[in-house]
């Protein structure tokens, strides 16, 4: 995890592979956010019940146990609505699909341009920005 202000956005990363972990929190670092990592699905659901629910969410598509799929359709059964981008290893434009109905942001395949998603993030940030300032 990297911390900043508490005030800063929050940014979570789920992904199975410690090195995408790992190179995604280097990403995103500059952005002076909070970020926050975690393995699996129910690692991240679990920091939800001290947690609010994040500004931004990227999760893989193909994750152990809950996918990322149907971690997005639970979020919205509980009444969170996270700007998602999901990543995937063995994208399709069914998956893809699916993924824009349950509420994605966006779905990138891997391997990834660092300027496309760091774009996006920038995108959902400066959003959560512009409606805490209205607020």
């Amino acid at each position: 995890m990297t911390t900043n202000s508490r005030d800063s956005a929050v940014v979570c990363i789920l992904d199975d592979d410690d090195s995408v972990r790992d190179s995604l929190t280097a990403l995103l670092e500059p952005l002076s956010i909070r970020i926050f990592t975690y393995s699996n699905a129910q690692d991240f659901l679990d920091s939800l019940e001290n947690e609010a629910a994040p500004d931004c969410l990227i999760t893989e598509v193909d994750l152990p146990g809950l996918s990322g799929l149907q971690l997005l359709e639970q979020l919205s059964r509980l009444g969170h609505h996270v700007p998602t981008i999901f990543l995937s290893r063995n994208g399709d434009v069914r998956t893809a699909v699916h993924a824009m109905r349950v509420g994605a942001v966006d779905f990138i395949e891997k391997p990834f341009i660092n300027g496309t998603l760091l774009q996006n993030v920038k995108k959902i940030i400066s959003t959560r920005e512009n409606r805490s300032s209205t607020e």
